[in-house]
This record gives C-alpha cells, structure tokens and sequence, in this order.
C-alpha cells in the first residue's frame, strides 16, 4: 500500500529483486505471494518486464540439478532452468546413513578428517537445538551456545584426541547454523542434519505470526519447509553431505521425507556417491590416507563389507 501510494503521488518506477524458490521468512511476516503474485499486484502500472538470473557460480552442477528437482514441485512456484558454471569430477553429494546421535558424531568427524585443511565448512540444522547432534560441547565437537545462540550460529571447535598430550587437540574451525541463518552464506562443504527424530525437517512447530495470517494452498505438502531444505542444501559450493537417519537398518531410506524424496528422485547420484555397505546395508566410513582410501563398513569387524574410495 505504502509503495501503491508512492507511486499515485509520483511517477516512479519499480525495481524489485526476489526469489520465490527461497522464500522463507513467513514467520516474520514474508508473503511468497509477493512474487507469485506480482503482476496481478501491479497491473494497473501495465505488464511488468521480468528478467530472471538463472546462472550459479556456487554450487556445482550435480547439485543444482537435484535441488532444482526438488524444489520446483511446488505447482504455484515460478519455472526457472537454473544451471552451474561448472561441474564437479567428483561425486558432490552424499548421505551419511545414521540410527543415532552418536553415530551423527562418528560420521561427520569421519568425513572431516578427510577434507582439506583450509577449506571453510557449515553445518546446518533446521532449529538451534541440532548442534546438540554434536554432543554437548565438550568432546570432539566444542563450542557454547551462550554467547550467539540468539542468532543461529554457533562458532565450533573440531578436535581430535591427542595420547601424548592426553588431552583434545584443534583440528579445524567450522560453524553450525541453522538454515534460515545460512541463507546468503557458502561453505566449501555442508554437513546437512536431516534428522527427522530431531524434529527437523519439515518442521510442524507453528509460530506466532504465522498464526495471525491464513497461509494459502500452494497446492504441495510442506511448501515453505521445501524451500527452507533448498536454501541449506544450496549454499555447498563442492561438497554436500545429508546427514540421514534410516529406516529398518537401509542406507537408501529415509525417516525424512524430504530426503526419502531425495532418494526416489536422485537414485543414480545418491547410489554413486552414497557408501553404504552391500553386506549388510548399513553406513561405511572412509579409512586409510592418500591413495589408499576406501570404505569400510562401520559395525566392523561384525561385518567386513568394502567399498572402493571414488573422491567427494
């Protein structure tokens, strides 16, 4: 209404910048509809010019192409034919297959030992209380929540055991955020919790404001908690690992219907990329140094299923 009036009074014209596929803010008052909407909302000012940015310089190929995938089921949302500039050599994706919080630890401390040293990365959960998947702060993963919790960051230290010195030794730095607080940010490579036991995504918590306003039927279960899995699934610029809690021991299934989607959609990606053991079926962490990589699977020596190292 306030711009509505502007331009009655003046002739001015409009410039607006948006994107529909990350509208996320509901609960502060944000109308998707905005957009989805917007040249009815004008029409009286004449047919709008829209120019759309559909080129990525973040996110390689392989991932832009499953998010696309996912988050263009929304019937109500604007078609885009987003793409990368560039393609990875390697696998970008894969799941790491949990039953529980401990093995949420085990696996993402796996992963990042093998990472390079200087390469920057997130660890994004759907509400604040998800950096507890890394435990209580005092182990391996360190960090206190006191000082910048309010604003869905948390700086955290991970450490490795040092027998010499009998105590945690640095490894690297990284950050956990949640999803809202990653938007606009990159990481070389994201952890994604995808816990659906943690009551992460999609979220059912209802809030305040969004109560006060009747959300419209954008014709698709779960649409802004959609968008919200995009966003954090989006801002990996080489790697993205889904953390998963599985279904009755299988790797490729999923608590999480988003990331059960995910699987139905993406078979060929996620089973290239995605360690899990043919013995058993349950997860593989990566073992050995330099070329001498391979999988091996987690309830070792139970089971002494392999799996070749391909790089991520």
């Amino acid at each position: 209404r306030l711009l509505k009036a502007l331009r009655d009074s003046n002739d001015y014209r409009l410039f607006c910048v948006g994107d529909d596929w990350q509208s996320i803010y509901s609960f502060n008052g944000g109308d998707v509809w905005q957009m989805l909407e917007f040249s009815d909302i004008w029409h009286e000012w004449g047919e709008p010019s829209i120019k759309r940015i559909e080129v990525t310089y973040r996110s390689p190929q392989q991932i832009v192409e499953m998010t696309n995938r996912f988050v263009s089921k929304n019937p109500m949302q604007h078609r885009k034919d987003v793409r990368s500039c560039h393609v990875s050599d390697v696998p970008p994706v894969q799941l790491l297959s949990v039953n529980n919080d401990r093995e949420i630890q085990r696996m993402v401390s796996n992963r990042l030992q093998f990472l390079d040293k200087d390469a920057s990365v997130f660890i994004i959960g759907r509400g604040r209380n998800d950096v507890f998947a890394l435990g209580n702060g005092s182990g391996q993963f360190s960090f206190s929540i006191s000082d910048n919790r309010a604003s869905g960051t948390v700086d955290v230290v991970f450490r490795n055991w040092d027998d010499e010195k009998g105590d945690w030794v640095e490894d690297r730095r990284l950050t956990y955020l949640t999803a809202h607080s990653s938007k606009g940010l990159e990481a070389d490579y994201v952890f994604l919790i995808a816990d659906r036991d943690r009551g992460g995504f999609p979220s059912t918590v209802a809030d305040d404001i969004g109560d006060l306003f009747p959300r419209r039927d954008e014709g698709i279960p779960y649409p802004e908690e959609r968008r919200v899995f995009y966003v954090a699934m989006t801002r990996a610029k080489r790697g993205l690992f889904i953390v998963n809690r599985m279904e009755d021991g299988y790797a490729l299934s999923s608590l999480n219907p988003f990331t059960q989607e995910l699987i139905s959609d993406n078979g060929l990606l996620l089973t290239k990329s995605t360690p899990f053991c043919r013995e058993c079926f349950g997860p593989m962490r990566l073992i050995g140094s330099g070329n001498g990589l391979f999988y091996g699977c987690c309830d070792y020596p139970n089971c002494k299923g392999t799996r070749p190292y391909k790089g991520f």
